[in-house]
């Protein structure tokens, strides 16, 4: 993957196309483009075998799966292995093994276009043509071969052109699960990083080569505990409303705890102790004796209640006289 990530890069910068009518243009620059990309290749290719070998040894794994670290492809397996599954429950096991299978078909679909297309140059199987689009004027690399071997390089650079993507696509899952469980905290850039440039994947790997492997679930929730507490113990000394910013109630007391004059404003308190009649100061006095003669007063409300057996000596005789009239 690493050794055609430089190669295509190479070139375009040591193509004949990139020159006007190849005048400073050498065949032998297409043998550099491919020793530029081997280099690399095995540069990141020991630091990644390295990395993944002392992992692997450390997490307890067997021989078999040991020496995959140092094995093209195979090494891309026990990457997925050492990161576990992808996604909550059962997941997605072995997703290593589904990027190596993508990684060999985009690798071989590469091999044979870059191969071909190379050889061409290499042999100057090629002619550089001219079009003109609006004011400027552009340079095509146009190759001289037969009609099917034209066809073979453009089936294969559709390939190389499908198959990179899926690769990518693959390739994601795969950092995602390998730098959760050994770069927890920050994962994402990781994984972003060696996405677009799969040359910091070998250096990465080996900068965490002693580092054990972590259950991110179980970090997300201490990590999460961790902030919450934090944020009690602050909210606990700095929220203003733990307690009243004046010191005490602004009102004094509670403004509805007794009568702010001092006295019951009708007069007579609930508890009834106080002195004076309820009629009085009662603006309902007439209606609260529930609808019967008054418990106090003279004999005349008593006369006026038509027969009322309260009240004094007139009372009783107001009664006897209305009774006379239905005699």
């Amino acid at each position: 993957m690493e050794f055609f990530f430089v190669l295509s890069i190479a070139f375009i910068f040591l193509s004949p196309g990139i020159n006007q009518l190849g005048e400073i243009y050498n065949e032998g620059l297409i043998w550099i483009a491919f020793v530029i990309a081997g280099g690399a290749y095995l540069i990141v290719h020991a630091l990644k075998a390295v990395g993944l070998y002392r992992m692997a040894k450390k997490k307890g794994m067997g021989k078999k799966l040991l020496w995959c670290a140092f094995v093209p492809f195979a090494n891309t397996f026990l990457m997925g292995e050492l990161g576990g599954k992808f996604g909550a429950g059962k997941g997605i096991k072995h997703i290593g093994l589904y990027v190596m299978i993508v990684e060999i078909l985009y690798c071989a679909a590469a091999g044979v276009y870059y191969g071909l297309t190379g050889y061409a140059l290499m042999n100057g199987m090629y002619g550089l043509e001219t079009y003109e689009s609006g004011q400027y004027t552009y340079w095509r690399l146009v190759y001289e071969v037969s009609l099917q071997a034209e066809r073979v390089m453009n089936v294969f650079y559709y390939l190389e052109y499908i198959f990179s993507f899926l690769n990518l696509f693959a390739s994601v899952f795969l950092y995602i699960v390998f730098f959760r469980k050994y770069a927890p905290a920050s994962y994402i850039w990781m994984v972003v990083l060696c996405a677009l440039i799969p040359l910091f994947t070998g250096p990465l790997v080996f900068a965490f080569r002693n580092r054990s492997p972590i259950d991110y679930d179980a970090f997300m929730r201490a990590r999460y505990e961790q902030i919450r507490r934090q944020q009690q113990q602050y909210y606990s000394q700095q929220n203003p409303y733990g307690q009243n910013p004046y010191g005490q109630n602004p009102y004094g007391q509670n403004p509805y705890g007794q009568n702010p004059y001092g006295q019951n404003p009708y007069g007579t308190p609930e508890n009834g102790q106080q002195g004076g009649t309820q009629g009085d100061d009662d603006p309902f006095g007439e209606f609260s004796g529930g609808g019967n003669g008054s418990s106090s007063g003279d004999g005349s409300s008593g006369s006026g209640s038509g027969g009322s057996q309260s009240g004094n000596g007139q009372g009783g005789s107001g009664g006897s006289s209305d009774d006379g009239l239905f005699n």
